[in-house]
């Protein structure tokens, strides 16, 4: 789970930062914060949540039991939120927060 909180950390950086919620957003909505936030979108947190299916996948019979609803969970916000990267969606499945709760609680496992 330690290369998927890494994705993870990696992820919310970029959202924290430059997503549609940061502080830069919230201040100053025309800056070119979004620019980067569709870039990082694009190069970064896309392929990370493919790498995070990917190691889930690879590892299915480490994923602990309680963590299973919340791998559906990811996959479905992943593969949702990929599709509204290049497609405008008017819903998509949000981030799970207990899915990064749980990838915290077991990280070191």
């Amino acid at each position: 789970m330690s290369f998927i909180f890494s994705l993870l950390e990696e992820n919310h950086h970029f959202f924290k930062d430059y997503g549609p919620d940061s502080s830069i957003a919230a201040t100053n909505p025309l800056s070119s914060a979004y620019a980067i936030w569709v870039a990082r979108r694009l190069d970064t947190i896309l392929p990370n949540n493919q790498k995070i299916i990917s190691a889930l996948n690879e590892n299915k019979k480490m994923v602990p039991g309680e963590m299973k609803e919340a791998v559906l969970m990811f996959r479905d916000h992943a593969s949702s939120y990929e599709q509204n990267a290049y497609d405008r969606l008017d819903h998509y499945r949000l981030f799970p927060m207990l899915f990064a709760k749980l990838v915290e609680k077991y990280k070191n496992e």
